[in-house]
């Protein structure tokens, strides 16, 4: 677990352009989370790319509560040709920064075309409104950030202070937000409610820019 520690701060996650097959409903349809909530997690989808894959993990958790199903998708437990084969439609790069097998939103807006889909790159607040209005977002963040990372236990190293990170932000209800985290143990690999205040402090951790993507 501690294996965490090789992501770098300001990490963005994936890469290599692929076509996709969509099998699911919902294609090119218009986005909402109306299909089912899958946690999965980023450990074990890539021996040299499972702590680079949050961003391909994200999009293949978006993707199911879309209504669609990603290519290679078996089960919750047969789930990593599917990641792989996302991180194949996530357009590839050399030149991201600091890291070249990071993801940045416009991989993932890559990612969404394979599926016959779009994206806006906005700020977390506006893709919180999505989310109210039943829609689904990938948000960047810093998963070390204190009153983040104290939520539920985690794949980092002690002392680890700034992991740019992925998550897939797929429901509202009651006034909290409902977030699938790839990086979550195993023993915690549920989906998590958090507040505004907290997906705050998560997503501060990338900066106050538009780093976020509201799946149209």
């Amino acid at each position: 677990m501690l294996h965490i520690a090789k992501k770098t701060p300001l990490r963005l996650a994936a890469v290599a352009l692929a076509a996709a097959t969509v099998t699911g409903v919902g294609a090119g349809s218009a986005s909402a989370a109306t299909g089912p909530v899958v946690p999965l997690r980023q450990a074990g989808t890539g021996t040299t790319t499972q702590w680079y894959n949050c961003g391909p993990t994200s999009m293949v958790m978006a993707m199911l509560r879309l209504g669609i199903t990603p290519k290679g998708y078996v089960s919750p437990t047969n789930y990593v040709t599917a990641v792989q084969n996302m991180r194949a439609a996530m357009s590839p790069s050399t030149s991201h920064y600091p890291n070249p097998n990071g993801s940045n939103p416009s991989d993932v807006l890559d990612g969404l075309r394979a599926y016959g889909k779009t994206g806006t790159i906005t700020h977390v607040n506006t893709a919180m409104s999505a989310a109210q209005q039943g829609k689904v977002a990938i948000v960047w963040g810093n998963e070390a950030a204190t009153g983040w990372r104290e939520l539920w236990g985690k794949n980092l190293k002690a002392g680890t202070t700034n992991v740019s990170h992925i998550v897939a932000l797929v429901g509202y209800s009651g006034g909290k937000y409902e977030i699938l985290d790839p990086l979550s143990n195993a023993t915690s690999n549920t989906p998590h409610w958090v507040t505004a205040s907290q997906l705050n402090i998560y997503s501060n951790g990338a900066g106050t820019g538009p780093t976020n993507v509201v799946i149209n």
